[in-house]
């Protein structure tokens, strides 16, 4: 055991680019326009998020905002900032507390959860072997409320909203023998890696609940027909 998750640590952090699961703090060092600017780290991607924590006094602090990283610049990290308040995720301006020089970020939130998107069992099990650290959502939760929206093929926003009601910060999809760790906030790519997949596919992806029905009875687009097609499109991948 003890080698398995050694092998799958040196595989995150080597493999794939110095991708890191751990929290990586820091704080603002600058505000440049709509956004914040804080000291690069090789262990944070462009895309990775986190969060943003004002310091009232040495008792009371609160999660003001979220961030996502949009560009490196010499020595630098530039963010771009988000209401922290369930799927809002519109731009900060009005927001009645704004992030300040000297305010707290943490990057990494809630990233060693994570719901992997794979086509099968097989794969699911897969998953759960090579990153034996990582606390795995199990796919029924997600399939569960896909099935009580009629909801066969799910979206974006679906994603986003399971992230958050379930507290987790990654998605993990199985897609053409790659995976890819999916960042919930901004929904980029922030690590790639070759995961090869045997078996039949199952369609939206692995879980043991069957038959998600869509409520456009008949029409037959509102699925999943393929599932390396589907989540490639989705995924943005090329």
């Amino acid at each position: 055991m003890i080698k398995k998750i050694l092998f799958s640590i040196f595989m995150i952090t080597s493999a794939l680019y110095s991708f890191s699961l751990e929290p990586y703090q820091t704080q603002i060092t600058s505000i440049v326009g709509n956004q914040a600017v804080v000291t690069d780290s090789p262990t944070v991607q462009i895309g990775s998020s986190g969060i943003i924590i004002h310091n009232y006094d040495s008792k009371h602090r609160t999660i003001i905002a979220k961030a996502v990283v949009t560009k490196k610049d010499a020595g630098n990290m530039y963010l771009k900032l988000y209401y922290y308040k369930d799927l809002n995720m519109d731009a900060l301006p009005s927001y009645k507390i704004v992030p300040k020089v000297g305010d707290t970020v943490i990057f990494n939130y809630l990233y060693k959860r994570v719901l992997p998107i794979v086509p099968n069992e097989s794969s699911f099990n897969s998953f759960k072997q090579r990153f034996p650290n990582l606390d795995v959502v199990h796919p029924d939760l997600f399939a569960y409320e896909l099935a009580k929206d009629s909801n066969p093929a799910p979206k974006l926003s679906d994603f986003r909203k399971e992230c958050n009601a379930d507290d987790f910060g990654l998605l993990f999809f199985a897609v053409n023998d790659n995976g890819y760790f999916v960042d919930c906030t901004s929904f980029k790519v922030i690590a790639k890696m070759p995961f090869v997949v045997e078996g039949k596919k199952q369609s939206p992806f692995y879980t043991r609940i069957k038959n998600i029905k869509s409520k456009f009875f008949g029409l037959g687009s509102d699925e999943v027909k393929k599932f390396d097609d589907y989540y490639q499109k989705l995924l943005g991948l090329k």
